[in-house]
């Protein structure tokens, strides 16, 4: 039965979330055919209803991170950031600002900074499931309120209650059943993959102080001395292995050691269908950048540039990204050979990176564009 589950689960969550949606349509039809209206005002009230469930998708993605927040919050954790509808909310030095940020199959984050002993296993799975904890709290609460007061409520006050309770349950799902979407592992993934070994949860927790480091202005080679594979071997089927692997890549891009790079490279590629597809995304790209400044395989870098998954990864990441204009600046400056285009990716990077969430990131960034400029110089003159 177990197995049955885990291999239809996609199919299952459908399902109940069709139920559910369909449903609450049922319910905003029952209202309005219950009333004499024209077709006009049919029509406008399904649409307001309509509209009533997008602002109800926001509210509840608003109260999944705040869920993340309040929790560990609670538990002594620290805010690092709050990411919703392409804007991130960080602090730094005391101050907080806002800059803009895209995560693919993520309408939010919260990320908190776990205290300096860590935290019990409770307490990191009570963080992991506070998004889904407010949003189960919400939506019972809405349904109660529908429940006792639906005679004395106004019709679009009905709706609201009925859509927002439904959007928080498929919330709940979406976020509580253990699955990725979009190549991204959801709170309940991560649960159950941090209850496999202790190094998950290591990883987990540095991965948040990492993230706190370089965005306080820490260069990675800065905020992580030691490289994770040189003491572990990784397990590539574990998205927290891979994570541990994705911050030694950065770690060794940052010291220009790209031999180091290359052989974290290998090691990913030797169970490459195991990894989680975002992950593979960011390898990739870095797979490309290696080959394109370490006179890598020719054959490598076009079907690397010919692979649409990668290029549209690529595009989309370089709306905001640093690192993402960095490859495109090198395939512009060594694959394309063409130097114009290449100065107005800089001058977009110069741009974007000035004011880049992450402080450190974007100085290591700015590192490894001025090495690739040096790199292309040197070849042109050969």
């Amino acid at each position: 039965m177990i197995g049955f589950l885990k291999k239809n689960i996609a199919v299952i969550l459908f399902i109940v979330l069709s139920l559910i949606f369909g449903g609450c349509i049922g319910y905003s039809l029952i209202i309005f055919f219950g009333k004499e209206q024209g077709f006009v005002s049919l029509i406008t009230n399904l649409l307001l209803s309509f509209l009533i469930m997008i602002v109800c998708i926001f509210m509840q993605i608003i109260i999944h991170e705040t869920g993340h927040l309040t929790v560990a919050l609670m538990r002594g954790w620290k805010f690092i950031s709050f990411m919703a509808f392409g804007f991130i909310l960080t602090k730094r030095d005391g101050h907080y600002r806002l800059s803009t940020m895209k995560l693919a199959g993520a309408g939010g984050q919260c990320l908190l900074l776990p205290p300096e002993n860590g935290d019990s296993d409770f307490g990191i799975m009570l963080y992991n499931l506070g998004g889904v904890i407010f949003n189960l709290m919400f939506s019972v609460i809405s349904g109660i309120l529908l429940w006792t007061c639906h005679e004395s409520l106004n019709p679009y006050l009905n709706i609201f209650l009925m859509l927002f309770a439904g959007v928080g349950i498929c919330f709940f799902l979406v976020n509580g059943i253990p699955s990725t979407f979009s190549g991204i592992p959801n709170d309940g993934y991560n649960i159950l993959r941090l209850r496999e070994d202790k190094f998950s949860t290591q990883v987990f927790l540095d991965s948040l102080r990492f993230l706190a480091k370089t965005q306080s202005g820490k260069r990675p080679h800065e905020a992580m001395e030691e490289y994770y594979s040189d003491n572990k071997r990784l397990d590539m089927s574990s998205p927290f292995h891979v994570c541990a692997l994705t911050m030694d890549l950065a770690v060794a891009l940052d010291r220009l050691d790209f031999d180091k790079a290359h052989n974290l490279i290998a090691l990913a590629e030797e169970r490459w269908n195991e990894i989680i597809q975002i992950y593979k995304n960011e390898i990739a790209m870095e797979r490309l950048f290696l080959n394109l400044i370490d006179n890598g395989d020719k054959s490598k870098i076009e079907e690397a540039i010919n692979d649409k998954n990668i290029m549209i990864y690529l595009n989309q990441n370089a709306t905001f990204r640093p690192s993402a204009l960095r490859i495109q600046y090198a395939i512009a400056l060594i694959y394309d050979k063409d130097r114009e285009k290449a100065d107005k990716i800089m001058e977009r990077f110069n741009k974007i990176s000035e004011s880049y969430y992450n402080v450190g990131d974007a100085l290591c960034e700015k590192a490894l564009m001025k090495y690739t400029s040096v790199f292309y110089s040197d070849i042109s003159k050969q």
